[in-house]
């Protein structure tokens, strides 16, 4: 849900926000048929903020110099990692993944 509501945000800022400019009374304005007025207005606030664009930089750069891709779905990399180190020392692990849920069944080594 985090990611569909920033590709949300995303698409508002580039359609309704970015082709205005420093314009942001023209961006307030033309507000989008599917936002009120006011959270329109907080928006415009939000990404008008030097603060905001500052943190916006630092993130896209940081972002860029990230090497580790991580692919394990909905589980933390530390979780992972952890998992995979203690698959190596004392056990195999096969995951088995389900729609209701995520299995992991544990064979002992011989």
């Amino acid at each position: 849900m985090g990611s569909s509501y920033s590709n949300y945000r995303d698409h508002l800022k580039t359609k309704w926000f970015k082709p205005y400019g420093e314009a942001t009374e023209e961006a307030r304005a033309n507000v989008p048929p599917e936002l009120g007025k006011d959270d329109l207005n907080f928006l415009v606030d939000l990404w008008s903020k030097q603060d905001y664009m500052d943190m916006c930089l630092i993130n896209k750069e940081n972002q860029s110099k990230n090497d580790v891709i991580h692919t394990f779905g909905s589980k933390r990399f530390q979780q992972c990692s952890a998992e995979e180190v203690y698959a190596n020392d004392i056990i195999i692990l096969d995951h088995c993944q389900t729609i209701a849920s995520f299995t992991l069944h544990i064979l002992v080594k011989k």
